[in-house]
């Protein structure tokens, strides 16, 4: 709950933290953009190919010089409005700690922090209940030791964008497995022969694989391949008999219903294969059979 209101500039200490937190970010930009430019310069200043892009940067530099001197002037103001309220800084790195200001001495110089500003001005044991294990021991030494065990409840924005777009993502990899994908009745996957000389099952991922598989089949079951030795009829038919099934699952309809629908697809196949076959012939007139 906010307790103290910046009464020179009519802001609470959350939005006061957040105006001087958005300055930071920016002034640190400004800056490395301003080391890059003068590296830029150091390196062409003695070539004189590049004097005209030296002086671009020259005049970006000067630029942006004068309006980071602004950012901190607005951050020392803001700053000095501050009249001791909480606040809390989480450490970025994989397993950073919580602190209530970036003096800790558990931290060093070089150490990176995210300002938690929608924390400002709450109380010190709220802000370390939200850390839990992430609550920095000697910022928050008051808190209750069973805190410290807690599970954290507050991590870096970035974490939760990679979180958030890693599981979109695995809920559109399983919306289009659902959406394409096949399996028995049961939920198991859909194992079982995926060539007529196949002596091994392999897994039938997709319907639009099952259902050409299982036109195929038909075709290869028909009068004209009764020839074929026993062992493979028998395979054949196995799998025939298994893919059909599940497509009766998938589609919500019945095994006769996807049966007697892959039957009308291999007539207008067995036709059309013989209207080939027969124009083929017609070129090739020498190996047509007496």
């Amino acid at each position: 709950m906010e307790t103290m209101n910046n009464t020179k500039t009519n802001l609470s200490p959350k939005m006061t933290d957040a105006l001087i937190a958005r300055n930071e970010e920016h002034a640190h930009t400004m800056t490395r953009r301003i080391l890059s430019l003068e590296a830029s310069i150091k390196s062409l200043s003695d070539r004189s190919y590049y004097a005209t892009q030296v002086e671009k940067y020259k005049a970006e530099r000067t630029e942006l010089l004068e309006k980071r001197s602004e950012v901190v002037a607005e951050i020392r103001r803001l700053n000095s409005t501050y009249t001791g309220w909480t606040r809390a800084f989480l450490v970025v790195n994989s397993n950073g700690h919580i602190h209530k200001n970036r003096s800790c001495s558990t931290c060093f110089p070089t150490t990176q922090y995210y300002w938690i500003t929608e924390l400002s001005d709450e109380t010190e044991l709220s802000i370390a209940e939200l850390a839990g294990e992430k609550a920095c021991t000697i910022c928050y030494a008051d808190a209750p030791s069973a805190i410290f065990l807690q599970k954290s409840k507050l991590e870096h924005p970035d974490v939760t964008k990679a979180r958030a777009e890693r599981e979109a993502k695995k809920a559109e990899r399983e919306a289009k497995r659902l959406r394409v994908g096949i399996w028995n009745a049961d939920g198991s996957p859909l194992r079982t022969y995926t060539t007529t000389y196949s002596t091994y099952k392999n897994e039938i991922k997709t319907e639009r694989t099952a259902s050409s598989l299982a036109l195929e089949y038909y075709l290869w079951l028909s009068p004209e391949h009764s020839n074929r030795r026993p062992e493979e009829l028998a395979r054949v038919k196995e799998a025939f008999q298994v893919i059909v099934e599940a497509l009766a699952v998938k589609r919500g309809t019945t095994f006769e219903t996807e049966r007697d629908a892959i039957e009308v697809k291999g007539l207008k196949k067995q036709i059309q294969n013989a209207k080939e076959l027969a124009k083929w012939y017609e070129a090739n007139p020498q190996y047509k059979p007496e």
